[in-house]
């Protein structure tokens, strides 16, 4: 079943259920004028194995992503050469995605540009006693009033993982264009 979020609410289009494997998975297509369906998507209806399948463009967010503990993928579109064409913005007021609820690595965030994301620490992504998968995902512009980069204490404009195991993924985090690439 794939069902989209449209101008009018959301519009449920009947589709092909995905590997045998997903079978009761469903795909939530959102576009970019639409952000604050995202979260509306993780507070009421999403269950685990479920896509959020965010569109091309700027997703001027007015409040931070909470993952709120759940196991889904919230997944950007990219072009031809993988490059991601979702952009999650800040706007330079909030952290932009929060992973703060025990998540693990059903939980998923994967070709998404995040940018602008401004606080305290983890103005990219806050990651606190969770481990989500972060895949092929790039920071850039995200303003930690502590400062460094990504850390594991302090800090962390792009990235804050406190008890975290999202260092450990396979995916290298982009950080202002510099590639970086956890130890395994």
């Amino acid at each position: 079943m794939l069902k989209a979020i449209g101008r009018l609410g959301m519009l449920v289009g009947v589709g092909m259920a995905g590997l045998a494997g997903d079978a009761h998975a469903e795909t939530y297509e959102v576009p970019s004028n639409q952000p604050d369906q995202i979260q509306a998507l993780i507070d009421g209806t999403i269950q685990t194995g479920d896509v959020i399948q965010l569109g091309p463009g700027l997703f001027a967010l007015n409040a931070t992503i909470d993952l709120r503990g759940r196991a889904f993928t919230l997944q950007g579109t990219v072009d031809k050469g993988g490059n991601p064409l979702t952009v999650l913005d800040g706007r330079g007021s909030f952290r932009v995605i929060k992973a703060d609820s025990g998540e693990d690595e059903d939980m998923i965030l994967r070709d998404l540009t995040i940018i602008n994301g401004r606080t305290e620490r983890g103005a990219g992504l806050y990651v606190y006693f969770a481990s989500p998968r972060v895949e092929r995902c790039r920071f850039s512009l995200n303003q930690a009033l502590a400062g460094s980069s990504v850390c594991n204490g302090v800090g962390g404009g792009a990235a804050y993982l406190y008890r975290s195991n999202s260092c450990r993924s396979s995916s290298a985090l982009l950080l202002w264009r510099i590639g970086y690439r956890p130890k395994r």
